[in-house]
């Protein structure tokens, strides 16, 4: 897509996280070389491109951004086939010892990659019947370790995704979100303790105990 590919896709996920996280938004525009009207225009042109008439949609819109898929699989959801694509959505070009960030809000920022703010991670997208994205996020690489996480109230943000979450707390359950780009999951903690972790486009952003939290209905 003309003028916008995977580093313009990376600045428009940071759009709604500086809703929660305004001060690292800052941080990783400033690593990526960007400006705040930059992440901005990303946004607001993605928006467009999702709602074009003439464009592509559904999964030929993020090929044409993101371009070939690095992974495809099937994945079976009751009686229907779903497919699962990722992207990687870094350069793969390292940077040279000399032009490494001090660790950022990625993690490891002196292994940084050139065009990636979270080089560690993937974009994946679930995809339906005739091409349509069930769903889009932030997600480790299939294989790589869950990152050791310690108590839901000491979470930093941008330290994990939905998953590892998921898979760290085995009491977390699914409360429905009030935009598409935000996953809430309730997990526990110490005993009688209970807190609500929000994710943006799959990437942790803030913890709430309850009953300060949000309060939309438990996903049955």
């Amino acid at each position: 897509m003309k003028g916008f590919a995977r580093y313009e896709f990376q600045l428009m996920l940071l759009r709604r996280m500086a809703d929660f996280q305004p001060d690292l938004v800052s941080v990783a525009c400033e690593e990526a070389g960007a400006s705040r009207a930059e992440y901005l225009a990303a946004h607001t042109r993605w928006q467009r491109m999702l709602r074009s008439a003439r464009g592509p949609r559904g999964l030929g819109l993020y090929r044409a951004v993101l371009g070939p898929e690095d992974d495809e699989r099937t994945r079976r959801w009751g009686d229907s086939t779903l497919s699962v694509h990722t992207w990687r959505l870094s350069s793969g070009t390292a940077l040279p010892p000399e032009a490494r960030p001090e660790p950022g809000p990625g993690g490891g920022g002196g292994e940084r990659v050139r065009g990636g703010l979270w080089p560690g991670l993937r974009w994946e997208i679930i995809v339906g019947h005739g091409g349509a994205v069930l769903q889009g996020w932030l997600v480790r690489p299939p294989g790589d370790p869950v990152p050791e996480l310690p108590p839901p109230g000491r979470l930093a943000p941008w330290s994990c995704v939905v998953n590892d979450a998921v898979a760290r707390f085995p009491d977390a359950r699914g409360v429905e979100s009030d935009a598409p780009s935000r996953w809430v999951l309730e997990v526990g903690a110490e005993p009688g303790e209970r807190y609500r972790l929000l994710f943006v486009h799959g990437l942790f952003q803030i913890a709430r105990p309850l009953p300060d939290a949000w309060s939309p209905t438990p996903v049955p």
